[in-house]
Formats: structure tokens, C-alpha cells, sequence
């Protein structure tokens, strides 16, 4: 065994014999590793295969459709960029260690270091957006492949426990940072699935780390699963946060407040409103573009004292998200049968309906809203997007 091992890692099984046994090594590298190291080897995974595959298809397009003089020069100025910039690399390093000690020394460090890693994982978030928008712009058909493998390294990481609880820290952290700006009330939703998606996280991972370990091993290797989430989470809740922050300051700022100025689009609102409260069809449906305001008109006649009287009923719909209702009508059964709808300060249960309304958002508030939790997951699009492989 240890003879076909040796042809496996020569150097390393030397070490293992000569060594005494009081000067073992007690890194947690032993023969049990590399042998299981050099199986991976053997037998990739499918996103290594993937990404194999994809690297090889990079090869072939390199060979078929040289750069040219224009990209090798740009290509060169990143390049240059990157290389000024490479010391960083030591100060990344630094941050992202926790230290030596107890568990209680490293959870110090990572929270006295989170500040700066936060804000670290925000540059990088934008650096990576405009480096990756460049690289489309200069290498149009490789940035499909690049692409690719990326999407597929994601898929991977989907697959990790972890990842989930990170995602879910960070949609809750952007959620709260949006809410605070913008005043979503649909920011609690964020909030439900983000917790959701931690507890579940947590939950299966240390299922998983319960059954993968060895026998007696078990409670020390949940242990160390919750520590290192003890560790991830905050940064992921706080880098989504500010990231919420930055969202909605962007929509405040520079995205207009949405109104609905064309007719044909408030009356398909006007009819989906109807539709969701079982209201009575209105008789036209009337739009204010200065405003926004859609209003669902209903009329109708009441005989009485020898003469027809007209009644009418108007509720507005406003950007504001309240519903205001108008009437002349004087009986309130022939308000409830004529619209289907009784304000609940009326005291009748008969057809009530309360009316939530929430007034649509624009293309460039729905954007930013489903941007701000990805990017939450910091952590995630960090082990993605700064892979080797990639």
C-alpha cells in the first residue's frame, strides 16, 4: 500500500516514514489526503469537466480568430492595470484571515476587520461589473465563452449549503438598506425569503457536515461549520446593506417617479384591479397623465319621489398607493350593488372589500430592486468571479 502510494507522492511518504513520531507533522496533511487529492484528479467533477471543456473551446477560438491590434493593446492595459495593483493581493490576504487562537480571538478579528472587508466586497462588486463590461465590449464572441463559465461555476456554487445562508444574509442586509432610502413596503418580502434561505442554509449544512465527518468527529465538525457561518454571515448581511443603501439612493436620485400616462395601459390596470377585489365592471375608466391617476367610474339611476335621480361612483387610484372613493349616492345598498365595493368605515360586511393597492413600479425601479439581492451575496460572486478557472 504504502509502495504504490509513494509513486502517487514520493516526497511526501519519505517525510511520513523518516519523520519521529513526536515530530509528526499536526497540519491535518496526511496520506488519507493526498490520496484522496490525487482521486479528484482522476475523477472531476462535472463544473472541472465544464470548465475543462470550455477552456478548450477558448484554445480553438484563439487559434481561429486571433485578436487584433486594437484588443492586444487593451488587453495590455489591463494587464498593466492588474500588475499595479497586484499588491493588494497581500492586503487581501490579510483581510480575509482571521487569525491563530480560539474560536472567541478569530470571531474578534473577523468583526473588527468587517468594516473594511465590507467595503472591499463593494469595489469589487463595481470593479467586476466594468471589468466584465469591457471584456464583452473588446472580446464580443470569448466573453460569451467567459460567460459561460462563469454560469457554471455559479451552478456550483448553488449546490453548497453555505452559499444559501450567504445569499440570504445578503437579501436580507439589501432589503433593509432599500427599505431604509426608498420606504418599500415590499421590502419585507426580502426579508421573509432572505431568512428563510439562512435558516435553511444553516440547517442543511450542518446535516451535511454531521454526516460527512468521521465517526466521533461529528459535534466538532458542526461546531466549526457554525463558526465559519458566525464568521461569513455578518459580512454578507452588512455588504448587502450597504449595497441596499447604494440602490436606493441610485433610485431616488436619478429614476423618475413612475406614472402610468397611457390609456390603454391604465385601463388593463384599471380591469386587473376589478378582477383581484371581485368588484362590479366599471362603466369607463378615465387617466390623468399629469398625475397618474386611473379612475374606475360607475353610474346608475334610482326612481324615486316620481323621477329618476343619477348616482355616480368614482375611486381613484393613486400613485400613492391610497384608493380614494367618491359618491353621490345616498343609499348604501345601491352603492354596495352597483360597485360591489363598501368602505369598511361604513359598517357593513355585505361586499366589503379592503383595497390594497400598490401602483406599478417603473422597468428601472424593478431592475435595481432584483439587483440588490444578488449583489447582497457578496460572497458568493467573490468565490465565482475571482475563480482561477474564470
Amino acid at each position: 500500500m504504502i509502495t504504490n502510494t509513494s509513486s502517487i507522492n514520493n516526497g511526501f511518504v519519505s517525510v511520513a516514514i523518516n519523520q519521529e513520531p513526536s515530530s509528526a507533522p499536526t497540519t491535518g496533511l496526511n496520506l488519507y489526503s493526498v490520496i484522496e487529492d490525487q482521486e479528484r484528479v482522476a475523477n472531476p467533477k462535472w463544473n472541472e469537466r465544464a470548465v475543462a471543456y470550455l477552456n478548450r473551446i477558448d484554445k480553438k477560438l484563439e487559434e481561429k480568430l486571433p485578436n487584433f491590434a486594437f484588443q492586444n493593446k487593451i488587453d495590455e492595459i489591463g494587464r498593466y492595470v492588474q500588475k499595479k495593483f497586484s499588491f493588494l493581493n497581500s492586503f487581501n490576504d490579510w483581510l480575509n484571515s482571521n487569525g491563530h487562537g480560539t474560536w472567541c480571538d478569530k470571531l474578534a478579528t473577523c468583526l473588527a476587520k468587517l468594516p473594511v472587508r465590507v467595503a472591499r466586497n463593494i469595489v469589487n462588486i463595481l470593479y467586476n461589473i466594468v471589468k466584465g463590461c469591457l471584456y464583452a465590449a473588446v472580446h464580443p464572441l470569448k466573453s460569451l465563452n467567459h460567460l459561460a463559465k462563469l454560469l457554471v461555476m455559479l451552478c456550483h456554487e448553488l449546490t453548497k449549503p453555505e452559499t444559501w445562508s450567504k445569499m440570504g444574509a445578503g437579501m436580507i442586509g439589501t432589503s433593509l438598506g432599500q427599505g431604509v432610502i426608498t420606504g418599500n413596503p415590499l421590502s419585507i418580502i426580502g426579508l421573509g425569503i432572505g431568512g428563510a434561505m439562512v435558516v435553511g442554509g444553516i440547517t442543511v449544512g450542518s446535516l451535511k457536515a454531521a454526516i460527512e465527518a468521521v465517526e466521533g468527529n461529528k459535534l466538532q465538525s458542526v461546531n466549526q461549520h457554525l463558526l465559519s457561518q458566525m464568521q461569513e454571515l455578518p459580512e454578507s448581511f452588512l455588504t448587502g446593506f450597504c449595497m441596499g443603501l447604494i440602490m436606493g439612493g441610485v433610485q431616488r436620485a436619478f429614476v423618475k417617479k413612475y406614472i402610468i400616462t397611457d390609456s390603454q395601459e391604465a385601463e388593463k390596470i384599471a380591469a386587473k384591479f376589478v378582477d383581484d377585489h371581485n368588484l362590479r365592471s366599471c362603466a369607463y375608466v378615465t387617466s390623468d397623465p399629469s398625475t397618474g391617476n386611473i379612475t374606475l367610474h360607475w353610474n346608475w339611476g334610482i326612481w324615486e319621489d316620481g323621477g329618476w335621480h343619477y348616482c355616480y361612483a368614482d375611486l381613484t387610484l393613486t400613485p400613492n398607493g391610497c384608493p380614494e372613493f367618491v359618491t353621490n349616492g345616498f343609499r348604501i345598498g345601491d352603492i354596495v350593488k352597483a360597485t360591489g365595493y363598501c368602505p369598511p368605515e361604513w359598517g357593513i360586511d355585505l361586499f366589503t372589500t379592503h383595497l390594497n393597492w400598490t401602483y406599478p413600479a417603473s422597468p428601472e425601479s424593478v431592475l435595481l430592486n432584483s439587483y440588490g439581492p444578488v449583489t447582497g451575496a457578496s460572497a458568493v460572486f467573490n468565490s465565482t468571479f475571482n475563480s482561477d478557472e474564470a
